[in-house]
């Protein structure tokens, strides 16, 4: 049997720079290029054995990177544990005009400007904070995508949207603040998934009266259920949903859960993955029919 590549201890468990580990002899070219290590960025490694995920991939970004540059956007949101990123997406990097870099395979690099109040220091990672992060978000993605961000970051109390707002009024940096403006319009912590605050932005995006999120239920004093988005005035309730559900005793509370909204006198169109990503002018369709028509 052939035996597994040879692991130095210094490198186990661990992201690294190729060129560094050969200038110390710690490995031969040979060796970096056996299946003991996997290639994350030009020049960054990984010992084989990792989990790779996001934050280990921005890890090894950082190795690579100038070091007056940070993990931004929503990378920085990862590490702070806002895990709404794909693994093999690029690593979002935020580098000062000074010290343009790139292009790098697997980096986002956005040359903007970067002060030291807007960068904080996480295990050996320059991160920018928890504020420039989000703002970095509201004025890069579009507003859905933006929005999903800024609610998942209020939720867990991260950033506060006064202060966002405050640094939106002394911005003096024009492009991106109508972008800005509009995810914090949009942005509400009550929010309780990424696909919920996208369907709520893009319904109010598309002209329809703000809904409220995760809106309680009553009928004759009882408690019905809390629906993602509601017009308590209209009596109208979109629901996102994610999963179809198979087990028939999931289905049997869910149809019972319908029954009960209907019989509250509650209209409720469900958003499907399919409708959200193909046939969102027909949920909006449906959701200005169901209120009434409203403009």
């Amino acid at each position: 049997m052939p035996r597994s590549p040879h692991r130095p201890p210094s490198l186990t468990n661990r992201v690294f720079l190729g060129a560094t580990s050969l200038s110390s002899a710690t490995l031969s070219p040979a060796s970096l290029r056996t299946t003991a290590w996997r290639r994350l960025h030009r020049n960054a490694y990984a010992d084989a054995g990792i989990a790779v995920t996001h934050g280990v991939r921005c890890a090894a970004a950082r190795l690579v990177i100038p070091e007056t540059a940070a993990i931004g956007g929503r990378s920085a949101a990862w590490l702070y544990g806002i895990e709404l990123r794909d693994t093999w997406e690029p690593v979002e990097v935020v580098v000062p005009p000074e010290d343009r870099f790139g292009p790098v395979r697997g980096l986002k690099i956005r040359t903007t400007e970067l002060t030291a109040d807007d960068v904080v220091t996480e295990h050996a990672t320059r991160i920018t904070t928890p504020e420039r992060t989000a703002w970095d978000i509201a004025r890069f993605l579009d507003s859905p995508e933006a929005v999903a961000y800024l609610d998942a970051m209020l939720r867990a109390r991260l950033v506060m949207l006064p202060a966002l707002h405050s640094r939106l009024a002394a911005s003096t940096v024009p492009w991106g603040r109508k972008r800005v403006a509009t995810a914090l319009r949009l942005a509400d912590h009550r929010s309780e998934s990424p696909q919920e605050s996208r369907v709520r932005a893009k319904l109010v995006l598309a002209g329809l009266p703000p809904p409220v999120p995760q809106h309680p239920i009553y009928h004759r004093g009882r408690f019905v259920a809390r629906v993602d988005l509601g017009w308590p005035a209209q009596r109208v309730a979109v629901e996102y949903d994610g999963v179809w559900h198979a087990d028939a005793a999931q289905l049997h509370r869910d149809r019972l859960r319908l029954n009960r909204l209907v019989a509250a006198g509650w209209a409720v169109i469900h958003v499907t993955a399919v409708r959200l990503h193909e046939d969102f002018a027909g949920v909006v369709t449906d959701v200005r029919d169901a209120l009434g028509g409203v403009r």
